[in-house]
């Protein structure tokens, strides 16, 4: 654990410090953390690697690699991902060596995004560690890429520019075809206008949900034949590897959003309205841990969305109180998720 919390420590640092160029420094730790991980580091690196040092067994057509997986029931649908594998598995590199391109991509991504959008750098990066997004790319790396992607295009979604947003979308779900449900979100998010008297009861409906039993509707409208719609079956307990902490987690997250969105004078930046659909989606997804992965997508804007919030409170003394809060809201998530060992990146050790 001590890797994670030094890491943390920091960043905390840096944005304390304020110093110019500590975003780039703060982007290159998380990039050798990332690449120097041992194997075991992350659930799903093992699985990775397993698939492309057997590629050789499969053959490469217009459409990608086929039986990717070993299984034709399984078969891979992302082709450019497939590409990358076969290509530098074809040249004599690693796993690794995809790996790198990977994390390389996606920080290189934030960089820019971070750069162009955030009002406030160093907190964007502190947030972006602190409430676990970066270690996604321990774990679940063609997701974590399309996020990326997603996070990088929100800048044309904002401008109006449509195309480039429907490029950048197609583009990613080559990568992870999860991806490909955001298409429709360029045609409506600028249109939305949120209230905090408004999202109190929307959110708090999106509790209430919760005690009706939608698995039939669910799997009725998610037939077994679509992609990813065995993520329906793998339901979790109610217990402290299972939901417990994803409750919590879930509390606090709406919670902070209702009292940012209280504060703030300006509540419907883009980035604002697509943390609230994020805080929806993971409610009302909460008993399915692979279904609430597309959450993922939209909680990832409050990176941005909390520093334009911190920045536009008027009031010095409440400005003050929510940098200090906004700090232990993180921090408390953070321990939440190395505690209950998300995303698997503990015990932390090198290659």
């Amino acid at each position: 654990m001590l890797i994670p919390i030094l890491l943390l420590i920091t960043l905390l640092i840096f944005l304390l410090v304020k110093k110019r160029g500590l975003l780039f420094i703060g982007l290159l730790i998380l990039f050798f953390t990332n690449i120097f991980r041992n194997f075991d580091v992350g659930t799903d690196y093992s699985n990775y690697k397993e698939r492309f040092d057997n590629i050789d067994l499969y053959t490469l057509n217009l459409f990608g690699v086929n039986n990717f997986f070993m299984n034709e029931e399984r078969s891979s649908n992302e082709i450019v991902w497939n590409y990358i594998n076969y290509l530098v598995n074809n040249i004599g590199g690693e796993y690794f060596h995809v790996n790198l391109i990977a994390i390389f991509l996606i920080l290189t991504l934030f960089y820019i995004s971070i750069k162009r959008e955030s009002t406030h750098q160093l907190l964007s990066l502190f947030l972006f560690v602190s409430l676990y997004y970066y270690y996604q790319s321990f774990n679940t790396t063609r997701q974590s890429i399309t996020i990326a992607i997603f996070v990088f295009s929100i800048y044309y979604m904002r401008k109006n520019e449509k195309i480039k947003y429907v490029i950048l979308t197609l583009l990613s779900s080559t990568i992870h075809l999860s991806s490909i449900f955001l298409l429709p979100l360029c045609f409506f998010i600028n249109k939305i206008k949120i209230s905090y008297k408004q999202a109190v009861y929307i959110v708090g409906a999106s509790f209430l949900v919760l005690l009706i039993p939608i698995d039939k509707l669910l799997l009725k409208i998610f037939s077994e034949n679509l992609i990813y719609s065995n993520y329906l079956n793998q339901k979790l307990e109610l217990n402290f590897n299972g939901l417990l902490p994803i409750y919590i987690n879930n509390v606090m997250l709406s919670a902070f959003f209702l009292w940012s969105l209280k504060l703030s004078i300006k509540d419907n930046n883009i980035y604002t309205k697509i943390w609230f659909l994020g805080i929806l989606i993971q409610n009302l997804s909460m008993d399915y841990r692979y279904l609430s992965r597309f959450s993922d997508y939209f909680l990832i804007a409050q990176i941005f969305a909390i520093p334009m919030i911190y920045k536009n409170i008027c009031n010095q003394n409440n400005k003050n109180i929510y940098f200090k809060s906004l700090i232990l809201y993180s921090i408390l998530i953070y321990v939440l998720r190395l505690l209950t060992n998300n995303q698997g990146i503990l015990p932390y050790s090198f290659l």
